[in-house]
């Protein structure tokens, strides 16, 4: 039986109630096959799930109070006087609401289980865009993993665990898309490959990650890395020193004079006295390791308090980017070590002063 010829016998064998209320029946149970159609059914399929047809009958002729026998004897000239004559005091007010509300509640059931088919494949759909979308990126880094190993980087661990990533990840894929198809698939084989993914994917990833934790306990530290033209590099600085840049304090009626200076590497400095030097100047002699471009020349500056000066040490590695390391980073990485990667740094500093000066120096 299609659907169309199921509607004619349902317009038939209820044309002791009134229009309106046949047309709402049929269109109930129209949509209903329609819905059933729409997940797959065809209409003989759909309209087996509402039941016998008889029964069916009988039980809305009796929601309606209506004695069936009647209904089928009287369904010619005098089932129409039925619907339209005087005698038609069979659909009670209060059965005829409670059948309304009955239909209001199917189709609110109805329409509830649509919008939660749609969801259900949305939320699929977002679900299998997602582990597609990791599958490739893991098969990318994969890639990359192949041609560093290839040059001698210690990444197999690593592509171990890429690998078994892509099976985890292939078979939620395979899952995900499976249950957003709904294809006539051989369900029982499928569950065999994604099952078999999954046992692979995990036990890659778990020697992969025991691979990879082998390799690195094994890397050697090297302490701190310097750039490869890095050298030891001296540069000086003379300043005349004035009043202004002394503090005078007395105590017990001796006036002591003080120059304070101020550093950036205050235990790097050390006050050597040097006869060389004139009396009223003080020299500053920074060393360095680092690479030329790194270094600037030192400078006295007298601080805005004017009661202590500020030497700058002249190391700038500012301009230093870490490419500049690339080449030593990877050859360590070959050589299974790794290091501190440095700029280059102020190794000393050597403040000399005569013996003869009348100010002592201070350093901060």
């Amino acid at each position: 039986m299609n659907k169309a010829e199921f509607l004619a016998i349902i317009n038939k064998e209820l044309s002791v109630l009134q229009d309106s209320e046949i047309s709402d029946i049929a269109g109930e149970y129209s949509q209903h096959i329609d819905m059933k159609i729409s997940e797959g059914m065809t209409e003989e399929e759909a309209i087996n799930t509402l039941g016998n047809i008889d029964e069916l009958i009988d039980g809305i002729l009796e929601a309606y109070h209506v004695n069936s026998n009647v209904a089928t004897g009287f369904n010619g000239f005098f089932g129409k006087r039925l619907k339209n004559g005087k005698e038609k005091e069979v659909t009670p007010k209060n059965t005829y609401n409670e059948e309304k509300n009955n239909m209001l509640k199917r189709k609110f059931r109805d329409v509830s289980a649509v919008i939660m088919k749609w969801l259900r494949k949305i939320l699929i759909l977002l679900f299998t865009t997602a582990t597609g979308l990791s599958v490739l990126f893991m098969l990318f880094m994969t890639g990359v993993c192949i041609v560093l190993l290839t040059r001698g980087y210690p990444l197999s661990g690593v592509m171990l665990v890429l690998v078994g990533s892509v099976l985890i990840l292939g078979a939620a894929a395979i899952f995900f898309y499976r249950m957003l198809t709904r294809r006539p698939i051989k369900v029982a084989r499928i569950n065999q490959i994604i099952c078999i993914m999954l046992i692979a994917g995990v036990l890659l990833g778990g020697i992969g990650t025991g691979m990879a934790l082998a390799e690195y306990s094994s890397y050697e530290y090297i302490s701190d890395v310097y750039l490869p033209d890095s050298d030891i590099i001296t540069r000086s600085v003379d300043y005349e020193v004035s009043s202004i840049d002394i503090i005078r304090n007395i105590y017990a009626d001796n006036i002591i004079k003080t120059l304070t200076i101020e550093s950036a590497y205050p235990e790097l400095c050390e006050i050597i006295s040097d006869v060389r030097v004139p009396k009223d100047h003080i020299s500053a002699e920074v060393t360095y390791f680092a690479e030329e471009k790194e270094v600037m020349q030192p400078r006295f500056y007298r601080n805005e308090s004017g009661k202590s000066l500020y030497l700058y040490s002249g190391l700038d590695a500012s301009d230093v980017s870490i490419l500049e390391y690339k080449d030593l980073m990877l050859n360590n990485l070959r050589e299974h070590k790794f290091g501190r990667y440095c700029v280059g740094k102020v190794t000393g500093i050597a403040i000399r002063v005569n013996p003869e000066s009348e100010f002592s120096v201070l350093i901060k």
